[in-house]
């Protein structure tokens, strides 16, 4: 019992650490601010102050001598965005940071004729003008809300101009790879929280399937002229960004079934019934503040029940006549223990056996 309460606690310290180290966990992106008069002529010397939305971060910056300003690092979500300058009206507006990109905010004050405040309620497009990386962004409402086999998460890298997702039967690449841009698929390099999470063996996703999609905050896949700050891979760069905790308590609550009732009978399944089939997957999040603006905690719980009694196979059996023409025991022996179906007709109504009854005729380190 000691031991157990000791593991608990132990977890829930790293959870709440993890969580109150955003800069470190999670890829970070950057806000490119620019100000202007209704002129166009550039104001340097403004104000501008950003502060997040969900965990109230705040950053403050001056604009240079060309009216711009950069904030670095931050972690994705929504920004407010203030900026303030002598004689022009103080200016509000949202914007969103996305992983490993630069977004460009436009602003233009307005002289200042009386004391008054200009709120801008739409948030500002996200435009990066500052390289020519080309990604493609999925917020999290997206991610759980389009259909995913699966649910692989990596599917949504099929958004993205120049990406054809491997077809099922790809004897190279396992089902979640990709070709980008004519590049190779072994070529692609995904990340979860800037961890390699790349199947070296298949080059498919590795490691994100113990992360159910509601824990995912964004899901972002660079495709071509990516920064010189992601390497390893020469073809694409899959960030897989999760959920962190924020100022206000937030859950949610998910089930994914399928069953035979559901389940149309298998073209090859002369039975007359769907083949049994039972998979739920079910879990949910919790999120919110320890201490406002200082510390938050975040955690998700996913469980999978698939029961049923599988589906239907069709394979080529030998014939009677080939059976009875093996002469090699360890073929006769073969063909006992292993209860290999034979028939003439090319109709079979004899189970597979179950793999624990299976004994092999070899010594240990002997091979066929």
């Amino acid at each position: 019992m000691f031991a157990r309460i000791l593991s608990s606690l132990i977890a829930l310290i790293l959870g709440v650490a993890l969580s109150n180290r955003p800069s470190f966990a999670q890829i970070s992106g950057d806000l490119e601010i620019k100000v202007t008069d209704s002129s166009a002529a550039v104001i340097p010397g403004a104000t501008v102050t950003v502060r997040s939305r969900d965990t109230g971060a705040m950053r403050t910056g001056t604009t240079d001598a060309v009216g711009s300003v950069r904030v670095s690092q931050l972690a994705i979500g929504g920004y407010q965005i203030e900026v303030s300058a002598n004689g022009f009206n103080t200016f509000k507006t949202e914007a969103t940071v996305s992983s490993g990109a630069t977004t460009t905010v436009p602003l233009v004050l307005e002289i200042a004729t009386a004391t008054q405040e200009i709120v801008v309620m739409e948030t500002a497009t996200a435009l990066n003008t500052v390289n020519a990386q080309l990604q493609n962004s999925v917020q999290t409402r997206d991610i759980t809300t389009l259909p995913l086999v699966g649910n692989d998460v990596v599917a949504l890298a099929g958004n993205a101009p120049g990406v054809i997702p491997v077809a099922p039967n790809n004897p190279f690449l396992g089902l979640g790879s990709f070709n980008s841009n004519g590049g190779r698929g072994r070529g692609n390099n995904i990340t979860v929280d800037n961890a390699t999470a790349t199947d070296v063996s298949t080059t498919g996703e590795g490691g994100t399937g113990t992360l159910p999609t509601d824990a995912i905050k964004e899901f972002n896949v660079i495709t071509n002229n990516f920064n010189a700050e992601y390497g390893r891979n020469s073809s694409a760069q899959v960030q897989i960004i999760t959920k962190n905790g924020t100022n206000e308590f937030h859950g949610d609550a998910f089930e994914l079934f399928r069953n035979s009732w559901l389940n149309a009978r298998d073209y090859f399944d002369t039975t007359g019934q769907p083949t049994i089939t039972r998979n739920n997957d079910w879990g949910g999040y919790v999120g919110g503040p320890i201490k406002r603006n200082k510390i938050f905690f975040f955690g998700t719980y996913e469980q999978q029940k698939v029961r049923g009694s599988g589906g239907t196979n069709v394979a080529t059996v030998p014939t009677t006549a080939q059976v009875n023409a093996a002469t090699d025991p360890t073929a006769v022996a073969l063909l006992k223990q292993l209860n290999v179906p034979v028939t003439d007709s090319g109709n079979i109504s004899q189970s597979a056996p179950k793999p624990s009854t299976i004994s092999l005729p070899f010594a240990e380190g002997q091979s066929m």
